[in-house]
């Protein structure tokens, strides 16, 4: 049985093959061309490696900047519901004591009032803004 030639690298070198070795002959360039390929690619190469991992890193560094803006966002507009509520609530109280002092109407429409505005508030939702509305 003849066998095939290698050289240093272990590819074959071209000449005459035995059965055995053309199996290996026939796998070793195909081989060469995945591992060419993937270096290209940068998959095994030190250099695609480390442009990998700083894609990955830069990847969680911007998920964790987003997570942080949208709490922020979350507290502001929490914030801001909550002025709002205040500012309708000051305005429904001034309004009530209009109408008390100079429509002469019952003094107990501020207490109605603030009933209702205490009842309905929570059902409207308001003080708990979601983002994504």
């Amino acid at each position: 049985m003849i066998r095939a030639k290698r050289s240093r690298r272990g590819a074959v070198l071209p000449g005459r093959y035995s059965p055995a070795s053309r199996t290996q002959a026939c796998a070793a360039p195909l081989q060469t061309v995945v591992e060419e390929n993937e270096q290209h690619q940068g998959v095994t190469d030190g250099r695609g490696m480390r442009a990998l991992r700083s894609t990955a890193a830069r990847q969680t560094d911007v998920a964790a900047e987003l997570h942080r803006a949208q709490q922020t966002a979350r507290a502001n507009l929490q914030t801001a519901a909550l002025l709002y509520v205040r500012c309708l609530q000051q305005l429904l109280q001034d309004q009530c004591r209009v109408l008390e002092q100079q429509f002469g109407v019952n003094p107990q429409v501020e207490a109605m009032a603030r009933q209702m505005w205490l009842t309905l508030l929570p059902m409207c939702g308001i003080l708990e803004p979601d983002l994504h509305k």
